[in-house]
């Protein structure tokens, strides 16, 4: 007999093969037309419930083909705006972002010239000089251009697809300010927290401390050259992103601050969720904070439940939940892939440590620590080595090292950037320890990373064997439950011998 949740995960996976399989693959009606052909006829001599799950599957695997298939005609539909001066209003809805040579800035049209206007958004590589905001509206002229990728093996153009962004303006040819509506006015406000934020840190702590603080807890591209390229070295580059890892971070702090003031364990998720609900909005809000939130709070409720097993239900639940929203993501979004993968590690080094060792003992956090990185760096290390063809052999021993400082600086961060909004002056204190251990945390890499043999490049990766990886890990994965459900059936039904 098929249980309910069993049918739910299998629905899930069905639904991820068929994402999978439409971002790869172009695949027509037909393959499902038979697939459900053969579901009728295993109808006549299976039980009605094994018919129905095929069938379900089925048309699950179908749904996801059918939604990246619309997205990618979608974005394909923007290549009659390349090569043509497209003007009308536009709307800024993103904060911009320091790159270099100019300011990433995305834009969406409101209404044009032609009869009909780009539908997707627009990249605005705007003069660094420029000082458009979020919010703001601009009579606006360019000859718009399709994104062209950096090297041969990277699609520049649907990694930007998957945020929503259809074409690229290098050179705006009229960029003229209108007065600010009130939409304008709230999307401006949106980021004025983080704003305020940002200026906190840069006037308590130096650089390059700054920047990593900024990049711990608000993500981006804040770190200096030499500091980037050294965590890119280590492999720690995970750590300044807005991802699963860091909510779950402030999530648990959260989380635990509540449990001290008193309230009950309910009222503290229910807090710790909220607070991280204003924290994603407080940094504008962008699709990878809200991925990231979301599927946070979704592992962290379920591991907090006490059942790993639901944690990992839970987290692929919230994983077709995102592809269903935005199908381009299970192949392209590499920050998407690598966050769930990594929550998968950590799911399953719970599950273990829970098996292995049921009772606290001395030394058992630093254990933890050291089984969860462990597993992580499992999960994500063939995905690292086909994205970057790279393989850095000190990754393990870098992160035991490291990540169990990155709580308490992000911690002493929030602190020291908080108490300067309200009390100017007062963070002196926090400040110069959050600076100890940002300064361990930089110098440490960038001491690490000076080693040649810190990252090795690998070249082109074979995806057979990033195949026969996983295939691999799953079946240890599955043959080590086996092993933990027959352990506890055995200490379950034992019957003592009498003398």
């Amino acid at each position: 007999m098929i249980r309910s949740d069993q049918m739910v995960i299998a629905c899930v996976f069905a639904l991820y093969s068929g994402v999978a399989a439409g971002s790869f693959f172009v695949i027509g009606l037909a393959p499902f037309l038979v697939a459900l052909a053969l579901s009728i006829a295993i109808a006549s001599i299976s039980p009605r419930r094994v018919a129905i799950v095929v069938f379900i599957m089925i048309m699950a695997a179908a749904c996801g083909n059918i939604l990246v298939h619309s997205s990618i005609q979608s974005f394909s539909k923007e290549s009659r705006f390349f090569d043509t001066e497209t003007s009308g209003i536009v709307r800024v809805v993103a904060d911009p972002e320091e790159r270099g040579r100019y300011r990433k800035t995305i834009l969406r049209f409101e209404s044009c010239g032609s009869d009909q206007c780009p539908s997707r958004d627009i990249l605005w590589q705007a003069p660094r000089i420029s000082h458009v905001e979020a919010g703001d509206r601009l009579m606006f002229s360019c000859r718009l251009s399709m994104p062209k990728a950096f090297s041969g093996d990277f699609d520049y153009r649907m990694f930007l697809a998957k945020d929503g962004v259809g074409s690229i303006c290098e050179q705006a040819h009229r960029a003229e300010e209108l007065p600010r509506d009130i939409i304008g006015h709230f999307r401006s406000a949106l980021y004025i927290p983080k704003h305020i934020f940002e200026h906190a840190l840069e006037q308590s702590l130096p650089e390059p401390e700054s920047g990593l603080a900024q990049g711990l807890i608000l993500g981006g591209d804040t770190l200096s050259e030499a500091s980037s390229e050294a965590f890119r070295r280590i492999g720690l580059t995970h750590v300044i992103a807005v991802s699963g890892y860091n909510i779950s971070i402030i999530m648990g702090g959260c989380f635990f601050i509540g449990i001290a003031f008193g309230l009950w364990r309910h009222q503290a998720l229910m807090m710790a969720i909220g607070i991280i609900a204003l924290f994603v909005l407080m940094i504008g809000a962008p699709a990878s904070a809200v991925r990231a939130g979301f599927m946070a709070a979704v592992g962290f409720l379920a591991i907090q439940a006490g059942r790993p097993i639901m944690a990992l239900r839970a987290l692929f639940f919230a994983g077709a939940v995102m592809t269903v929203i935005d199908p381009l993501i299970l192949r392209y979004d590499v920050g998407f892939q690598l966050s769930f993968l990594a929550t998968l590690g950590v799911i399953n080094a719970a599950s273990w440590m829970e098996w292995r060792f049921p009772e606290p003992f001395f030394g058992y956090g630093l254990l933890e620590t050291a089984i969860m990185t462990l597993f992580a760096e499992i999960f994500v290390l063939p995905l690292i080595a086909l994205e970057f063809e790279t393989f850095s052999p000190i990754a393990f021993l870098a992160n035991i090292v490291l990540l169990p400082a990155v709580p308490y600086a992000m911690g002493l961060s929030f602190l020291t950037g908080i108490v300067h909004m309200v009390l100017p002056g007062m963070q002196t204190v926090i400040a110069w320890c959050d600076y100890a251990i940002l300064s361990f945390l930089t110098r440490s890499a960038e001491y690490i990373a000076h080693f040649s043999w810190a990252s090795i490049d690998i070249g082109p990766v074979a995806p057979a064997v990033i195949g026969i990886w996983y295939v691999t890990l799953i079946s240890v994965i599955i043959r080590e439950e086996y092993r933990k459900r027959r352990d506890w059936y055995d200490q379950a039904f034992k019957i003592p011998y009498f003398q």
